[in-house]
């Protein structure tokens, strides 16, 4: 009965420490999406850079990427600060080619410092159908997925990042697969949960709990498989 009575407090207590974290992320969420949203109207001067230099097919570009990060930034704090707040999100979807989505992303992506040393190649299969997709979610899931991968391989020109897309009998299959350090056996099913991290002081440990709960929205799953000093896969399947 004692040891009952120690696991039930025991659970009673994660649950509180638990919601406690949440609620300051929460707060500390809300604070920041203000201050990063008030520092992101200075990348508005990107779009007069841009209007400026309408025949400048490099200026077009470069501006393009830089009005999409900062996009992507504020998204990202947004949908920290509903998550903390247990939301429940609701994303606009359209039907969207999967793969001129990941050409597009991958193109952008290869300006991060981290897959700089990174070989980053794609495997894109044939006659993939169209998906519902929130292009702007799925690519926050997919930046994710690829620089874990990329801080997961060597830095050098050894280490590998594979995107790939298959067409599967009613669901679209995108992997992610590195050839990095793998995750122990033991911690597989605990990379999903709130707060675990195996990056040490760099991570939050909510960046893949994020992930899923994106995925799930879309009617789809988010798995992995790893082996240690092999590598990881990660398999997003979306409905087709």
């Amino acid at each position: 009965k004692l040891s009952e009575a120690y696991r039930q407090l025991k659970e009673t207590q994660d649950q509180l420490i638990h919601a406690e974290k949440l609620s300051l992320i929460g707060q500390l969420s809300s604070g920041i999406a203000h201050e990063v949203k008030n520092q992101l109207n200075m990348i508005a001067f990107a779009e007069l850079i841009r209007d400026e230099h309408p025949n400048d097919a490099n200026i077009q570009k470069y501006t393009a990427f830089i009005l999409k990060a900062g996009n992507n930034i504020y998204n990202l704090v947004d949908e920290m600060r509903r998550y903390a707040k247990k939301e429940q999100p609701s994303y606009d979807m359209k039907p969207t080619s999967v793969v001129d989505v990941l050409e597009q992303l991958l193109h952008f992506i290869r300006f991060d410092r981290l897959l700089r040393k990174r070989r980053l190649l794609k495997e894109f299969g044939e006659n993939v159908p169209m998906i519902l997709l929130n292009e702007e979610k799925f690519g926050q899931v997919m930046i994710n997925l690829v620089r874990n991968a990329a801080q997961a391989t060597p830095d050098d020109d050894s280490g590998e990042i594979v995107v790939r897309v298959t067409a599967q009998p009613e669901a679209a299959q995108i992997d992610v697969q590195d050839n990095g350090c793998g995750i122990p056996a033991a911690l597989l099913e605990k990379i999903w949960e709130p707060f675990f991290s195996t990056k040490g002081e760099e991570g939050t440990g909510l960046g893949l709990d994020i992930c899923k709960r994106i995925v799930e929205e879309h009617h789809g799953s988010l798995t992995c498989r790893s082996q240690v000093n092999v590598g990881s896969t990660f398999t997003i399947l979306l409905p087709l």
